[in-house]
């Protein structure tokens, strides 16, 4: 739960970057997609508690942007073809809007409760998949996509934060 806490602030630091750089995202469905993306952990574990999730919350009668934004979070994206392999629904779980790649993004610079860079990013999906894997160059893209928006964002000033120290987050 902590995790999805530190996770939502992240992801409304990076709206309030987008918008100040003259992005269209809403903020209200990133924030709450940040915030209920591992909600399928309550089911299963693995990259199917994405779908589990997303599944759950259309029962609860979420918008299908914030399902997707759920769905989508997972890895740096998941292709369709990547789906099959890992027994997923066949179909393509690459983040594609804006607020869907701040929710995955966001989730990669949290680790548990600590706030990471991209860098850390990058040396973690090299050591879970390897200096080759197409799931590094998704991780190397993702990052790309929205290293502008994190670079004027506050999130760099907070890398290494942990939950056990205080910080009051304004949602």
């Amino acid at each position: 739960m902590a995790h999805c806490f530190v996770t939502s602030f992240v992801a409304y630091e990076l709206v309030k970057s987008a918008k100040a750089l003259g992005l269209s995202v809403d903020e209200d469905l990133t924030v709450k997609a940040a915030l209920l993306h591992d909600v399928g952990r309550a089911f299963t574990r693995g990259v199917l508690h994405a779908v589990k999730g997303a599944e759950y919350l259309a029962g609860l009668g979420y918008q299908r942007e914030l399902l997707l934004a759920v769905e989508r979070h997972v890895g740096a994206g998941i292709t369709e073809d990547q789906a099959a392999q890992l027994g997923l629904p066949k179909r393509d779980y690459v983040p594609q809007t804006l607020e869907e790649k701040i929710v995955s993004f966001a989730d990669k610079l949290v680790e548990g409760t600590s706030i990471l860079g991209p860098d850390h990013v990058l040396a973690r999906f090299e050591r879970e998949f390897g200096k080759n894997s197409q799931q590094l160059e998704m991780a190397k893209k993702l990052i790309d996509d929205m290293r502008n928006i994190y670079e004027r964002s506050s999130v760099p000033a907070l890398l290494g934060w942990k939950s056990n120290e205080k910080l009051e987050l304004y949602l």
